[in-house]
């Protein structure tokens, strides 16, 4: 089965990835886990996240950092 990953900042998708996933300029500590509580069948429910999260200020100096 395919792994689908995609960064979005406001709803614009800017990088989608398909069966691997670059952290791009993420840090370890970014990622989160929200609502994965999985149901009797062990499916996670719709509204379930896990990635990565940062502060579009973080982003755009972490970018600065790597020459964008």
């Amino acid at each position: 089965m395919s792994t689908l990953v995609g960064a979005e900042i406001d709803g614009l998708s800017v990088e989608d990835y398909q069966n691997h996933h670059s952290t791009w300029v993420f840090k370890r500590s970014d990622r989160v886990r929200e609502h994965c509580e999985r149901d009797e069948n062990g499916r996670l429910p719709d509204g379930a996240f896990i990635g990565f999260r940062a502060s579009a200020a973080a982003i755009r100096r972490r970018m600065a950092l790597v020459g964008f």
